[in-house]
């Protein structure tokens, strides 16, 4: 018997995300939240990211 094939992150992932610099407001993040219905945001500083930002974290 033959197991399914596992699926990889590249076929399930967003390959361009939006994202927020550092020193973004939480409106900010909030609001292209809301556009875009996400719930995660990566943020970057400096073209590098340093964090995620969650919908439950600006509440």
């Amino acid at each position: 018997m033959k197991s399914e094939p596992r699926p990889c992150l590249k076929n399930i992932m967003t390959p361009f995300p939006y994202a927020v610099e550092s020193d973004s407001t939480l409106a900010q993040a909030k609001a292209l939240m809301r556009e875009h219905n996400f719930h995660h945001l990566p943020v970057i500083e400096n073209g590098e990211l340093v964090g995620v930002v969650s919908s439950q974290d600006i509440l």
